[in-house]
């Protein structure tokens, strides 16, 4: 075995590689013994009972499939996590990004006519104060709810008003 070693060391020198690159022929171990000095070595080489294997290349295969998967929101669960909630994105991003499409519908919504500006700036007032707590949905539900009851109210007040003038004529 002490030889092997000396033989592997004269190989791993004239090959420029580590010992765990070598790979001797197990079929040709006489010739391998025999050898002694670094010209029988480099005969051996030459020969191919010694070779020096080739690198391994790691594939992207799977890192491509573990990407396709994560952009479809895959392994994105609590264990994956590195970091606080407020590091993979921050709070300050999302209230910046919600404020913004509140600010946007509510000038869209002015601009069809559907708010009035006092409207316009109360509920933008509201916004800022983070009244709608959840999203511009809520926020736009909120409006709708508010306008149907104003003419509810206004209904029943021309249906009372109406009611007077009846009761009034027929005095």
């Amino acid at each position: 075995m002490r030889k092997l070693a000396s033989i592997k060391r004269l190989a791993k020198n004239l090959l420029v590689c580590g010992e765990g690159k070598l790979w001797i022929d197990p079929n040709e171990n006489e010739k391998v013994m025999a050898a002694s000095t670094y010209h029988q070595v480099r005969e051996l080489i030459q020969e191919g009972i010694i070779v020096k294997r080739e690198d391994k290349i790691n594939s992207l295969a799977k890192a491509r499939a573990r990407a396709l998967a994560k952009s479809k929101g895959r392994h994105m669960g609590y264990g994956s996590r590195k970091g606080t909630k407020n590091a993979r994105l921050s709070s300050k991003v999302i209230w910046m990004k919600t404020i913004r499409s509140m600010r946007e519908e509510l000038k869209e919504m002015k601009l069809k006519g559907e708010l009035t500006s006092d409207e316009y700036r109360q509920y933008k007032q509201q916004a800022k104060g983070n009244m709608f707590k959840l999203n511009k949905n809520n926020m736009i539900e909120h409006i709708y709810k508010k306008k149907a009851e104003a003419e509810r109210m206004a209904e029943l007040q021309r249906q009372a008003s109406a009611l007077n003038m009846s009761r009034e004529q027929t005095k």
